[in-house]
């Protein structure tokens, strides 16, 4: 098996699968500016641990998946074994870097995004059977492709809904759907192109049907794990509760904007409005949402004056404290 890697890789076309992969690199800039490339450096509001942490291990990811098939293409396959050795160490790291981001951000949303786990068990499922089928390099490596196309999801969708959306004022609904379209769409195009080889072909089949019975499920609003399991995951010592240095009464009140108000009221580590909770980071900033943040702002004397909803780096609503 040793001597072969290449010419099946070759066979297949899989050789070439790195540079496929660094096509989405832009993509991801752009998806993820708003929550995470563009407060990297920003002195007013700062992404979480948990963010770099994931940020940095999908980087190293998704490093590996375009220099793996870039090492066959070129013949250096004593490179390919070595970083295929040093995967065993970074896969299983990426993934608690998932459930980390993931835990993380479901104790700010209170109603998270339903296919969050979805792309979370994809990749595992992916991972696990490129591991397993190491030595059958048909299938470890469309297993392996299989990691990237979890990513395509979380991609897609943040372009559409943070990108495509506020700059052409399309319908959620309809970006929703066309961010469906390009996952489901790369996945028929990829079996399209392989439907001549004879092995290892059923990979792709199965996470097009993965998907698709997947956002059938979100689509029609169809639950399969109970309310339970939220709080279970919730619960669990995967995201440290943070310690506020400030008094969190300090924000507590109501504010307004333009007619509407909100209640603000503090509980232990996090701040509850309406219908979310805040939960602190440092100084007078709180996490909102995956691609929120929340500052409070405060006067020469050092009350609390007005809350300042943070889109990436951009104030997108200033509420004004009663």
């Amino acid at each position: 098996m040793r001597t072969n890697i290449q010419s099946v890789s070759k066979q297949i076309n899989l050789d070439k699968a790195g540079y496929f992969i660094s096509i989405l690199t832009p993509f991801i800039i752009l998806a993820f500016w708003p929550s995470y490339f563009s407060i990297i450096f920003s002195d007013i509001i700062t992404p979480s641990f948990y963010s770099h942490f994931h940020g940095i291990m999908m980087l190293v990811w998704i490093s590996l998946l375009i220099v793996q098939p870039i090492l066959i293409r070129t013949k250096r396959l004593n490179e390919h074994r070595l970083l295929g050795k040093i995967s065993y160490f970074v896969g299983p790291v990426v993934f608690i870097s998932m459930l980390m981001i993931t835990h993380q951000t479901r104790r700010v949303i209170i109603i998270p995004p339903a296919i969050t786990f979805t792309n979370i068990d994809l990749w595992l499922i992916c991972y696990t059977l490129a591991i397993v089928y190491r030595h059958k390099t048909y299938i470890h490596a469309r297993a392996m492709i299989g990691t990237a196309i979890s990513l395509l999801d979380p991609i897609f969708m943040r372009f559409m809904f943070f990108v495509i959306v506020p700059t052409t004022n399309l319908p959620l609904l309809v970006a929703n759907f066309i961010g469906i379209g390009i996952v489901l769409g790369i996945l028929i195009t990829i079996i399209i192109l392989e439907r001549n080889q004879k092995q290892g072909r059923w990979i792709f089949p199965m996470i097009l049907a993965y998907y698709t019975i997947a956002y059938s499920l979100i689509s029609f609003d169809i639950k399969l794990r109970p309310d339970s399991f939220d709080k279970w995951f919730n619960s669990l010592p995967l995201s440290l509760d943070p310690k506020p240095t400030n008094n969190l009464a300090d924000y507590t009140g109501v504010y307004s904007l333009e007619g509407n108000t909100m209640k603000i009221r503090d509980s232990l580590y996090y701040l509850k409005a309406d219908n979310y909770m805040m939960v602190w980071k440092k100084n007078d900033e709180f996490f909102h949402t995956a691609s929120e943040s929340i500052k409070f702002e405060r006067n020469d004397e050092g009350d609390v004056i007005a809350l300042k909803k943070y889109f990436g780096d951009k104030v997108i609503e200033i509420w004004k404290k009663e």
